[in-house]
């Protein structure tokens, strides 16, 4: 899930927690460079597996307590809250995890509530996200229907299974008919700003600019769970209604002479005008706003390589300018690499934990093209981001951070800065996945068990730091405080996401029946959920 942290007033501190157990299952020694000894005990990787079902039937147990039928749990304060739509983000985006994680009585209770929601209505005519309500709900349906017809066929008794397939796809195509409107739009990019109850968009003055433009991740980012669609239903209308905007992607024009579109190539600016599909700046990266993007030019040619194979060209070229113009270093720590953006021809050194995923991306893409020099660098990123979790007190990393040292340093921020070599200037997390996501694509596609510790460390970190003794995960404020005060959300890609990607790294090598090896035949969407291969 790929959007910035909204600031959030916070003023509880987190309960106590009591999971000494999960301390006495054995951590290898905290280490940036040391390779862990590979471990070999199943015994081992099943009692942390185990312990990742613990932390998510304790979630579903605060969020079934406390917020039934709502988006969020407010974990803090024991209530919830409907930041999506109000259809139950959490229930739907984190069935698939339910699937896969073999919890039946949970899929059940899911499903049943996916047959009550009117995906055409909101309760109070909320603001609709079309990017996000693609990637929680749809996603989440498709990547369920998937499993249950595949690997997890047994999971349910058949007649169950039958019925819940034909929910599943009923929902789906419900959910895309009520957003298809928002791409009718002279140049076929879509609004995101939607307005279900009316079949309109947004349109307040606070937000014109929202409703005049698009941006690149709103674009690109509907291909891959839209196609899915088409495919399933044998209804080619929704792959269709993507393909028009992503004609705007591929050949991009600036709104003017004094501006360019691609300042590197294969990397583009962030925002385009809705009317002539023509790119209003030129500032970017593989942060907020573009980050599924590039993600998905590498994934929705592995989805479909008959269709979408000459995406995989902009994937390759949009890393190779990333490899050349927009790695940079921490200060004094020259053997770590980050990536940072940039604005026109200019790279700067911010750093995000939105990024962290771009490492698991790279090393994707060098796997399923054999290029070995674009898996180097993105074993590096990987490292990159675990180097800015360790740097931190809690072992998590914060939501952004900043290269350049040499100015605004506050007393309180200088012994810090001085030994990361970064400043941290968004310091919360909120219970993100990008850093354990990137650890998962590290120990599939290259075997090197330091990602499975590397996870551990940082599940250990979670549950010390973000566990609430009433049931549910509550992210925190700062990073660099250890028992901070706790942010009183828990999303849905807690479940949907960093659980998910938490689970498979301890199942991995033990039985999977789901992993990214692109010979599984399965593609992750950018919200985890695992989608069949075509061809």
């Amino acid at each position: 899930m790929r959007l910035p942290l909204l600031s959030l007033a916070l003023t509880l501190h987190l309960l106590p927690v009591h999971s000494a157990f999960l301390f006495n299952i054995p951590l290898l020694p905290r280490s940036l460079t040391a390779e862990p000894s590979p471990v070999t005990n199943h015994t081992l990787n099943a009692l942390r597996k185990s312990a990742i079902v613990s932390a998510f039937n304790h979630s579903w147990t605060g969020y079934s307590t406390y917020a039934w039928g709502h988006d969020d749990l407010l974990p803090l304060s024991q209530s919830f809250s409907d930041s999506r739509n109000g259809w139950g983000a959490t229930i739907i985006d984190s069935l698939d995890t339910a699937i896969i994680m073999g919890l039946p009585d949970i899929v059940r209770k899911q499903l049943a509530w996916i047959k009550t929601v009117d995906f055409t209505q909101t309760k109070d005519d909320e603001d609709v996200s079309l990017f996000e309500t693609t990637i929680r709900y749809l996603g989440g349906m498709l990547a369920a229907h998937d499993l249950l017809e595949g690997p997890y066929n047994d999971l349910l008794p058949a007649a169950e299974r039958e019925y819940a397939l034909t929910l599943l796809k009923f929902q789906s195509k419900s959910l895309a008919d009520s957003l298809t409107y928002a791409f009718s739009t002279p140049s076929g990019i879509p609004h995101n700003h939607l307005k279900l109850n009316h079949q309109s968009w947004l349109r307040t003055d606070r937000t014109t600019m929202l409703a005049q433009a698009g941006t690149l991740l709103i674009v690109f980012t509907l291909l891959l769970e839209w196609t899915r669609l088409s495919d399933l239903l044998s209804l080619p209308t929704y792959a269709n209604l993507t393909l028009t905007a992503q004609s705007h992607l591929l050949n991009p024009v600036p709104i003017n002479a004094n501006l360019t579109a691609e300042p590197f190539p294969g990397l583009l600016g962030t925002t385009l005008s809705i009317r002539s599909g023509k790119f209003l700046n030129a500032q970017g990266g593989w942060g907020a706003e573009t980050d599924s993007y590039y993600e998905y030019l590498l994934k929705t040619s592995l989805y479909s390589p008959s269709r979408f194979s000459h995406l995989q060209q902009k994937w390759m070229q949009a890393v190779d300018s990333s490899i050349h113009h927009l790695l940079v270093h921490p200060s004094g720590h020259p053997d770590v690499t980050m990536l940072g953006q940039y604005y026109k021809n200019e790279t700067d050194g911010q750093g995000s934990h939105l990024a962290c995923f771009a490492g698991g991306n790279w090393i994707l893409g060098s796997y399923a093209l054999k290029n070995n020099t674009i898996l180097d660098y993105g074993k590096k990123l990987t490292e990159g981001c675990h180097y800015a979790s360790l740097a931190t007190k809690t072992g998590l990393a914060p939501e952004q951070w900043l290269l350049d040292v040499q100015t605004h340093i506050s007393p309180r921020e200088a012994a810090f800065v001085k030994a990361a070599g970064f400043r941290v200037t968004n310091p919360s997390y909120s219970l993100r996945p990008e850093v354990v996501e990137s650890y998962y694509y590290g120990l599939v596609l290259t075997g090197k068990e330091k990602y499975r510790e590397w996870a551990w460390e940082a599940f250990q970190s979670m549950e010390k730091e973000c566990k609430v003794a009433t049931g549910g995960y509550a992210g925190i404020e700062d990073v660099n405080i250890v028992g901070g005060m706790g942010m009183d959300i828990m999303e849905s890609f807690w479940m949907g996401e960093t659980l998910k990607y938490l689970f498979l790294i301890f199942e991995y090598g033990d039985g999977e029946k789901v992993s990214v090896k692109p010979e599984d035949g399965w593609v992750f969407t950018t919200e985890a959920h695992p989608l069949k291969v075509v061809g």
